[in-house]
C-alpha cells in the first residue's frame, strides 16, 4: 500500500452492508481507511465494524458522541473494544466531556477526534444559531478547547488545516471531509478543496465519499484520488 492510500478515508455512509463488504474490497488498494457513519452503525452496530476489519482495513467510527460526559466516557470505552484507528466527539459538548473521553480512550488503539463546526455549515447558518464570530474562529475556539481537554487529533475542513497545523506547531492530525476532485459535485458540502489543494494545505486525512461510492466506477475514482494526493506528497518531497 503506497502512502497516499494511507492518507485516504472512504466513508460509506450511503450504502447498505453488503454493497459496503464490495466497496472495500474494490478500492482497499487505494485506501486504508473506512469510514462509518451514525446511520450505517445504528444500522449495523458492532458487526459492521468487525465484518469490514476483516478485510484488513481500518475503521473511521464517526459516531460525533455529544452528550453528558458519564454518558460519553461509557460510550467511547465501548466503541474502542472494537478498535477503530479514529472515533469521533463533538467539540460542543465542552470541555470536561472532552476530557473524560481522552482519559479513557489515553492508551488504547482509537484516536479520538474533535469535530468543531460541520462543513455543511457556512456562516449565514453559523450566525442563526446564535454565534457572533465568524466560522473560522469558531472552529479555532472550539480545536483550542479541545486540545487543553486532551485531544489531539481534529475533523476540520481543509481550509482550516494550515492554520491547525501553526496553532499547534504540528503536535496534531487534521482530518479533512469537504474533499471533492474539481469535477466532482458540492452535494452538501460547503467548504471544499481538491485532494491536491488539501494536501497541500496540511491535510493529514482526507475523508472522500460520493465522489468514489456514486461513481460509476469506484476503482477509478478511488485510484484517481490517490494519484492527486500522491502528486501533492511528491511535490512536497520534493521541495525538502
Amino acid at each position: 500500500m503506497n502512502n497516499a492510500a494511507k492518507k485516504l478515508i472512504i466513508a460509506l455512509d450511503d450504502l447498505n452492508f453488503a454493497d459496503c463488504c464490495a466497496l472495500v474490497e474494490k478500492t482497499r488498494d487505494f485506501a486504508a481507511t473506512y469510514k462509518i457513519g451514525v446511520s450505517l452503525f445504528c444500522a449495523h452496530g458492532p458487526t459492521i465494524v468487525k465484518e469490514l476489519k476483516s478485510y484488513g482495513v481500518d475503521i473511521f467510527l464517526d459516531l460525533k458522541l455529544h452528550d453528558i460526559p458519564m454518558q460519553v466516557s461509557k460510550a467511547v470505552e465501548q466503541a474502542i473494544d472494537l478498535e477503530p484507528k479514529f472515533l469521533t466527539l463533538h467539540a460542543l459538548g465542552g470541555y470536561t466531556m472532552l476530557k473524560e473521553a481522552a482519559h479513557v480512550a489515553c492508551g488504547s488503539k482509537t484516536q479520538l477526534l474533535a469535530v468543531s463546526v460541520l462543513t455543511s455549515m457556512d456562516e449565514e447558518q453559523w450566525r442563526i444559531l446564535g454565534f457572533a464570530d465568524s466560522v473560522k474562529d469558531g472552529v479555532e475556539r472550539l480545536i483550542v478547547m479541545s486540545y487543553e481537554a486532551g485531544v489531539r487529533a481534529f475533523v476540520s475542513s481543509p481550509h482550516e488545516a494550515a492554520s491547525l497545523k501553526k496553532l499547534f506547531k504540528n503536535d496534531c492530525i487534521a482530518v479533512c471531509p469537504g474533499v471533492r476532485p474539481a469535477d466532482a459535485q458540492h452535494d452538501d458540502q460547503k467548504r471544499i478543496m481538491t485532494p491536491y489543494q488539501a494536501i497541500n494545505n496540511g491535510a493529514d486525512f482526507l475523508v472522500v465519499g460520493r465522489p468514489i461510492t456514486k461513481s460509476a466506477d469506484v476503482v477509478m475514482s478511488a485510484g484517481n484520488i490517490n494519484a492527486e494526493i500522491n502528486k501533492a506528497l511528491n511535490e512536497a518531497r520534493n521541495q525538502e
